[in-house]
């Protein structure tokens, strides 16, 4: 089972969701990482992400 799915962490920032097999990954797209405490996270970048693995995962399943 291959998918990837897309949603809001509290309302914050956009996450992925990636499952192959039997493994999950979450991610995102990070634009500034302060010190490995703070991440500002790249909204529109993350939605471009989504959209070419969304188009990977149909080409892969089919």
């Amino acid at each position: 089972m291959m998918g990837v799915e897309m949603f809001r962490l509290h309302g914050l920032g956009r996450m992925l969701k990636l499952v192959c097999k039997e493994r999950t990954v979450f991610l995102t797209v990070v634009r500034i990482n302060l010190f490995g405490y703070f991440v500002i996270i790249n909204f529109f970048r993350a939605g471009e992400l989504y959209e070419s693995l969304k188009q990977r995962v149909r080409k892969v399943v089919a």
